[in-house]
């Protein structure tokens, strides 16, 4: 699957990927938190996207439909991989990155 063009983050949102860079860094674990609209995939996509490189696996929980096709999507443009998903019948554990559906019904 071809990856489309990859966006360019905002300015607050690399200020939210050196945040969390900064504790993954100093090997604390991170829960990033903001608004819906602010980011959060893209933000996640870019830290992503060295440590697939690397070979590492990333894992990414979802509780809706809608949200697992946005990060799909964006995690394909930003990094140019293409996750697996886990959802229904779906069970793609074999890609470096995953999503993860754990509740459909909202």
């Amino acid at each position: 699957m071809q990856a489309p063009d990859r966006y360019q983050p905002y300015p607050h949102q690399i200020r939210m990927q050196d945040a969390v860079e900064e504790e993954l860094g100093g090997g604390n674990s991170v829960l990033l938190a903001a608004p819906t609209g602010s980011g959060k995939t893209l933000v996640l996509a870019e830290i992503a996207k060295p440590r697939l490189e690397q070979g590492l696996r990333i894992g990414l929980l979802v509780h809706r439909q809608e949200l697992l096709e946005q990060s799909h999507k964006a995690i394909l443009r930003q990094t140019g991989y293409d996750a697996g998903i886990v959802w229904k019948d779906r069970r793609e554990w074999d890609r470096l990155i995953t999503i993860i559906v754990n509740n459909q019904e909202h």
